[in-house]
């Protein structure tokens, strides 16, 4: 796959009912590669275990990493990803990610570029072991990067996706929502500006609009509401934190 689509996996880590890749590819590529890949997959499962039909719920889901700080911030999510299977093991331990071939735990496989990353990282492996036990709520104290905020509201909508608590379908609808909610939420003016740039520009009519149809939404679907909860209690505590 990766050498007739020129498709690169710079991360990954396989759960129980689902995977997180980080892929570097043409981006009129990257449907035609998981298309194949997870087709193939299918078939080859189907035929192991005596079953027909799809294995796989929809379409996958697919971001773009568009910043350095965004692609380091992503790998380290895709990796801690093991936590929620084994807890109480060391990262690297995980035998299903590629945490311990970037740490030298394990042979790195023929299928995965550790370089790209590492070059971005500064090579040193001992920053990259440490950047990756740092919980992400914890290195988002503080006023937050555009690109920081970006992969917090994805991570939570996909990790509510993963457990069936929204539809997969409508998670760019979703992320807005979330980021729309977020200009009326009790923000650093840091925090704020970093909403706005996710958003880009919005005129005062439109922002209006879509600030009342987000509050709408909260209330009607608690799954949503829940989403937008997790995501302004990493960025400001206090702020769900109940009147004295």
């Amino acid at each position: 796959m990766h050498d007739e689509f020129n498709v690169a996996t710079l991360a990954y880590c396989l759960l129980g009912n689902h995977f997180h890749l980080l892929l570097r590819c043409e981006d009129r590529m990257l449907s035609l590669a998981m298309h194949q890949a997870m087709s193939t997959y299918a078939r080859q499962t189907n035929i192991r275990v005596g079953r027909d039909g799809p294995l796989f719920r929809g379409r996958f889901q697919s971001f773009g990493v568009d910043t350095d700080r965004y692609l380091l911030t992503a790998t380290r999510y895709i990796h801690r990803n093991a936590l929620d299977v084994a807890p109480h093991k060391p990262l690297a331990d995980y035998r299903w990610s590629s945490l311990g071939a970037y740490l030298g735990r394990r042979a790195v496989p023929s299928f995965l570029d550790t370089e790209f990353v590492m070059a971005v990282f500064g090579s040193s492996s001992a920053s990259f072991a440490e950047f990756h036990e740092v919980d992400l709520k914890s290195s988002c104290s503080g006023s937050l990067s555009p690109g920081d905020l970006r992969s917090l509201v994805r991570s939570t909508i996909v990790a509510a996706v993963a457990c069936g608590a929204v539809n997969d379908e409508d998670v760019r609808g979703l992320q807005r929502t979330v980021l729309v909610a977020l200009l009326d939420a009790p923000l650093s003016a840091a925090d704020r500006v970093a909403v706005e740039e996710v958003l880009g520009p919005i005129a005062d009519g439109a922002a209006r609009v879509a600030r009342l149809r987000a509050r709408r939404r909260m209330e009607s679907e608690p799954a949503v509401k829940s989403i937008f909860t997790q995501v302004l209690g990493t960025i400001a505590p206090n702020a769900l934190a109940p009147a004295a």
